[in-house]
């Protein structure tokens, strides 16, 4: 159960992959991509509009439309970064082991932008799969608790929400096969639009 918090914690856990790291990924692949359909659009204008199906038109202008939501994804990311509008993430104790009980501490600096906040405690399973010989490792969630799920007006507003959790990891024998890490999950949707996922692994030992 979660409650109301103003005390810091001694450990502030990295987001993995950063929010500049993912941004640059995603604005790698904006550009590449605006840039190739952008390329062919030009093209097909050129080359004579008229001779182009119209099927091949809807089709360009929908490849548009996307890209032209892929950059405003990369502008609300950088956007929130630079406004400092990033959940915090502070644990009592590192390492953890199995079984081990712990405080958990969430903070979403600017929660009235939000139109979904949901906190998780998770646990990422890697599953092998083999195939003509080539053996492929796929991460996947396993368990998940939720912490918190709030919706629309149940997200307070006019000051930062900040939460504390008193949590236990499942001892050995309850653990997912499979298991390599254990995350904490902070899935948020903008009023405006766009889905936003950070993930803040745990340090925890065997």
């Amino acid at each position: 159960m979660g409650t109301n918090a103003t005390q810091q914690l001694a450990f502030r856990l990295a987001r993995k992959p950063s929010v500049l790291g993912e941004i640059g990924v995603r604005l790698a692949f904006t550009v590449v991509w605006n840039a190739f359909f952008g390329a062919f659009i030009i093209g097909a204008w050129m080359h004579d509009p008229q001779k182009t199906p119209v099927l091949i038109w809807v089709v360009l202008g929908a490849l548009a439309l996307f890209g032209l939501g892929m950059v405003w994804d990369v502008v609300a990311r950088l956007t929130r970064l630079l406004l400092g509008r990033v959940p915090t993430v502070e644990v009592d104790r590192q390492p953890l082991r199995p079984g081990d009980r712990f405080r958990l501490r969430v903070v979403e600096p600017h929660p009235e932008s939000l139109a979904v906040l949901q906190v998780g405690l998770v646990s990422v399973v890697v599953a092998s799969t083999t195939r003509r010989g080539t053996v492929t490792a796929t991460p996947t969630y396993g368990t998940r608790q939720v912490l918190l799920d709030l919706k629309g007006d149940d997200i307070p507003g006019g000051k930062p929400l900040d939460r504390t959790f008193d949590l236990e990891l499942p001892p050995p024998d309850q653990v997912p096969e499979g298991t390599v890490r254990w995350e904490i999950l902070v899935a948020t949707v903008l009023r405006q639009g766009g889905n936003l996922a950070s993930t803040f692994p745990l340090a925890v030992s065997r």
